[in-house]
C-alpha cells in the first residue's frame, strides 16, 4: 500500500483495531437486543428506560422457562456487557433519577439484521419491489430529460448507486435468510418425525412441509414478477446513459441488471433443490404409513439396536435357489421368422422325419407310457436320468415327461416341498411324482 489513499484506509483499520471492544454476544443477548428495537418502534420511543430494559428481558427470560429468582441480576449482566461493547449508549442527564439508554448505531444495525431475516413476506417484499420501481421511475424521467452534469449526478447517477443499490442489497439479503430458513425447516421436520412418529406426528409433519412451500412459492413468485419490471426499467436507464455518454451510470446500471439475473437464477436453483426435498420427504411419509402403519417394525428395530451392545445381532437372508437354463442360449439365435403357411397343411405335414430329435422324444413318450402301466408310481428325475449326458435333449424331454405325466398319472407330494434331485453334475430337477392312471396290478 503505497498511495495516500490506502494509506488513509490503513490507518482507519488500525484505529479501529486499537481502540474497539471485541464482539462476542450469546443467542440470548442478540433476542435481547431484538427485543429493545421492537420495543422502541412499537412504543415510538426515542430512548428506553432501565425499567424497560428490565421488562423487555423479563418476557424473554421468562420464555426460556428460567428461574425468576436470579432474574434481576442476570439482567443487569446482560445489559452491562452490551453496555460494554458499545451496543446501547447511555443517554441519562445527571438530574434524572433514572438512567435511560439508546442502541447505537451497531447495536441498532445487528437488531434491524435480526429481525429484518425472520420478517420477509409477501406483502413486504412486493411492497420494497414496488418502491424500487418507483425510485427507477422517477430516474427514468430525470435521465430523459436535458440535465446538466450536476442534476444528472444528484437526480440519476446518487439515486441509483446509493439508494437503488442499497434496497438490491437488502432484497438480496433477505432472499439468503429464505435458505436459512429452508435449512431450518429441514432441521425441524427431523427433529419433528424423531420426537413423534405417530400418525398425528406425521400429520404435523407434512403440515410443516405444505406451509414452508407455500411461502416459497409465493415469494418466488413475487420476486420472478417484480425483478422482471425492474429488468426492464433498468435497461432503459442504461440505454438513456449510454446516449448522455454517462458512462459511470450505465455501468452501475448493468451492476444492478447482473444482480437481479443472479438472483433470479439462484431463486429457481433453490426452488429446484427444494422441489426434490419436499418430494423425497413426502415419498418418506408415504412409504412409512404404507409398509409400515402401525410401527410394529419400526419400534422393535430401534429396541434391538439400542440392545446392540448388550446382545449383538445381525441380519441374515436366505441364499436363494439357484436357477439354471437348460436351454443353450445360441439355440435361439438366427432363427428365421414366423411365416404363415402358404396353405393348409397338418401338424404332422411339418415334422420333419429326419430330425433325431423328434424320434427321441417319441420313443420317451413311449417310455413313459408303458412305465405308467407297469408301476403304480413314477418320478421325473427317473425318466431324465437316462438323458443326463445329453444337455442338447433335457429341456425339451423334461416338458415333455412333466406334460405326459400330469395327463396319465395324479400328482403326489411328499413333504412341504418338493426335493432338487441331480441329474447330472451341473443340472438339478424339482422332482415330480405321480401315482399312474393306468396301472393294472397282474
Amino acid at each position: 500500500m503505497y498511495d495516500s489513499g490506502n494509506d488513509s484506509i490503513l490507518c482507519k483499520m488500525n484505529t479501529v483495531r486499537k481502540n474497539t471492544v471485541g464482539i462476542s454476544l450469546t443467542p440470548v443477548e442478540l433476542a435481547f437486543l431484538a427485543g429493545i428495537e421492537l420495543w422502541t418502534r412499537t412504543t415510538c420511543a426515542i430512548k428506553v428506560s432501565e425499567g424497560d430494559l428490565h421488562q423487555v428481558f423479563a418476557a424473554l427470560d421468562e420464555a426460556s422457562g428460567l428461574s425468576s429468582d436470579t432474574r434481576e441480576m442476570r439482567a443487569n449482566l446482560t445489559v452491562r456487557k452490551i453496555l460494554e461493547q458499545r451496543l446501547i449508549n447511555r443517554i441519562s442527564s445527571v438530574s434524572e433519577a433514572e438512567s435511560h439508554y439508546r442502541l447505537s448505531f451497531l447495536g441498532q444495525a445487528i437488531a434491524e439484521d435480526l429481525i429484518r431475516q425472520d420478517s420477509l413476506s409477501q406483502e413486504t417484499l412486493e411492497t420494497m419491489l414496488a418502491s424500487i420501481a418507483d425510485i427507477l421511475d422517477g430516474i427514468i424521467t430525470h435521465a430523459s430529460g436535458r440535465e446538466n452534469d450536476e442534476n444528472w449526478r444528484s437526480r440519476v447517477d446518487m439515486p441509483l448507486r446509493n439508494t437503488v443499490g442499497l434496497l438490491i442489497e437488502v432484497l438480496n439479503q433477505r432472499q439468503r435468510s429464505l435458505d436459512s430458513k429452508q435449512f431450518d425447516t429441514q432441521l425441524k421436520f427431523e427433529e419433528l418425525y424423531s420426537q413423534d412418529d405417530s400418525m398425528n406426528g406425521m400429520a404435523k409433519c407434512e403440515e410443516l412441509l405444505n406451509s414452508v412451500a407455500n411461502t416459497l412459492k409465493e415469494l418466488d413468485r413475487a420476486l420472478m414478477q417484480g425483478t422482471g419490471v425492474l429488468k426492464s426499467k433498468l435497461s432503459n436507464i442504461e440505454e438513456l446513459a449510454e446516449n448522455a455518454s454517462a458512462f459511470a451510470t450505465r455501468d452501475n446500471a448493468r451492476d444492478i441488471f447482473q444482480t437481479l439475473d443472479d438472483m433470479i437464477e439462484w431463486t429457481m436453483i433453490r426452488g429446484e433443490k427444494w422441489s426434490e426435498y419436499y418430494q423425497n420427504a413426502h415419498e418418506f411419509l408415504r412409504s412409512s404409513v404404507r409398509l409400515d402403519s402401525h410401527r410394529a417394525f419400526t419400534y422393535r428395530l430401534r429396541h434391538e439396536i439400542g440392545k446392540f451392545c448388550e446382545r449383538p445381532w445381525f441380519l441374515l437372508t436366505p441364499i436363494a435357489d439357484s436357477w439354471r437354463s437348460v436351454r443353450d442360449e445360441d439355440e435361439f439365435r438366427g432363427q428365421e421368422k414366423v411365416k404363415r403357411p402358404s396353405q393348409e397343411i397338418t401338424p404332422q405335414d411339418l415334422k420333419d422325419e429326419d430330425d433325431p430329435l423328434v424320434h427321441d422324444l417319441d420313443k420317451l413318450r413311449e417310455t413313459i407310457t408303458q412305465k405308467l402301466a407297469l408301476t403304480p408310481h413314477l418320478a421325473l428325475s427317473e425318466i431324465l436320468a437316462p438323458l443326463g449326458n445329453r444337455d442338447d435333449i433335457l429341456f425339451p424331454a423334461a416338458i415333455l415327461a412333466i406334460r405326459d405325466l400330469l395327463h396319465q398319472g395324479n400328482e403326489f407330494k411328499k413333504g412341504y416341498r418338493a426335493e432338487w434331485i441331480p441329474i447330472n453334475d451341473h443340472i438339478q430337477v424339482q422332482e415330480l411324482l405321480v401315482t399312474s392312471k393306468s396301472y393294472m396290478k397282474t
